[in-house]
Protein backbone atom coordinates (compact mmCIF):
# COMPACT_ATOMS: atom_id res chain seq x y z
CA UNK A 1 0.00 0.00 0.00
CA UNK A 2 2.81 2.55 0.57
CA UNK A 3 4.55 2.25 -2.69
CA UNK A 4 1.13 2.96 -4.30
CA UNK A 5 0.99 5.80 -2.21
CA UNK A 6 4.60 7.11 -3.27
CA UNK A 7 3.18 6.96 -7.18
CA UNK A 8 0.19 8.29 -6.64
CA UNK A 9 1.84 11.24 -5.07
CA UNK A 10 4.48 10.80 -7.79
CA UNK A 11 2.15 11.42 -10.75
CA UNK A 12 0.25 14.41 -9.01
CA UNK A 13 3.08 16.28 -8.35
CA UNK A 14 4.92 15.47 -12.07
CA UNK A 15 1.50 15.97 -13.93
CA UNK A 16 2.02 12.66 -15.90
CA UNK A 17 -0.63 11.34 -17.81
CA UNK A 18 -2.88 14.31 -16.98
CA UNK A 19 -5.60 14.36 -18.09
CA UNK A 20 -6.73 18.12 -18.33
CA UNK A 21 -4.75 21.93 -18.30
CA UNK A 22 -6.32 24.26 -15.57
CA UNK A 23 -5.54 27.65 -16.79
CA UNK A 24 -5.56 29.90 -13.83
CA UNK A 25 -5.37 33.95 -14.75
CA UNK A 26 -3.81 35.99 -12.09
CA UNK A 27 -4.18 39.31 -11.45
CA UNK A 28 -1.52 40.61 -13.26
CA UNK A 29 -2.81 39.09 -16.26
CA UNK A 30 -0.42 35.98 -16.27
CA UNK A 31 -1.53 32.39 -16.85
CA UNK A 32 -0.41 29.29 -14.44
CA UNK A 33 -1.26 26.06 -16.20
CA UNK A 34 -2.27 23.14 -13.64
CA UNK A 35 -2.21 19.34 -15.09
CA UNK A 36 -5.05 17.66 -13.76
CA UNK A 37 -6.37 14.05 -13.19
CA UNK A 38 -10.13 13.85 -14.09
CA UNK A 39 -10.69 10.45 -11.95
CA UNK A 40 -9.16 13.04 -8.83
CA UNK A 41 -11.13 15.59 -9.69
CA UNK A 42 -14.69 14.12 -10.27
CA UNK A 43 -14.15 11.82 -7.10
CA UNK A 44 -13.28 15.16 -5.19
CA UNK A 45 -15.78 17.60 -6.71
CA UNK A 46 -19.72 17.33 -8.29
CA UNK A 47 -18.89 20.65 -10.16
CA UNK A 48 -16.29 18.96 -12.16
CA UNK A 49 -18.09 15.87 -12.87
CA UNK A 50 -20.79 17.86 -13.99
CA UNK A 51 -18.72 19.94 -15.84
CA UNK A 52 -16.07 17.32 -17.42
CA UNK A 53 -18.94 15.32 -18.18
CA UNK A 54 -19.81 18.24 -20.48
CA UNK A 55 -16.38 19.16 -21.60
CA UNK A 56 -16.10 15.34 -23.09
CA UNK A 57 -19.25 15.66 -25.04
CA UNK A 58 -18.01 18.30 -26.67
CA UNK A 59 -14.88 17.19 -27.21
CA UNK A 60 -16.03 13.95 -28.50
CA UNK A 61 -17.31 15.89 -31.55
CA UNK A 62 -14.02 17.46 -32.49
CA UNK A 63 -15.40 20.70 -33.19
CA UNK A 64 -13.52 23.16 -32.24
CA UNK A 65 -15.55 25.95 -32.60
CA UNK A 66 -18.61 24.41 -30.70
CA UNK A 67 -15.84 23.98 -27.66
CA UNK A 68 -14.70 27.81 -27.54
CA UNK A 69 -18.19 28.48 -27.60
CA UNK A 70 -18.88 26.56 -24.58
CA UNK A 71 -15.97 27.51 -22.56
CA UNK A 72 -16.95 31.79 -23.85
CA UNK A 73 -20.12 31.45 -22.95
CA UNK A 74 -20.79 28.51 -19.55
CA UNK A 75 -17.42 28.66 -17.64
CA UNK A 76 -15.68 31.56 -16.05
CA UNK A 77 -12.34 31.97 -17.69
CA UNK A 78 -10.28 31.59 -14.66
CA UNK A 79 -12.44 28.09 -14.48
CA UNK A 80 -11.35 27.26 -18.39
CA UNK A 81 -10.23 23.46 -19.06
CA UNK A 82 -8.23 23.09 -22.43
CA UNK A 83 -8.13 19.40 -23.24
CA UNK A 84 -4.83 18.02 -23.10
CA UNK A 85 -3.69 17.29 -27.12
CA UNK A 86 -2.16 14.10 -28.23
CA UNK A 87 -3.77 11.40 -25.92
CA UNK A 88 -7.03 9.28 -26.98
CA UNK A 89 -10.11 10.15 -25.11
Amino acid sequence: PCCVLLCCRCVLHTGQNADYTIVVQSDEGGEEEIPVHRMLLEARSPFFRGMLDLVEMVMAKADPKVTAMYDAKLVRPELQVRRRVGRGA
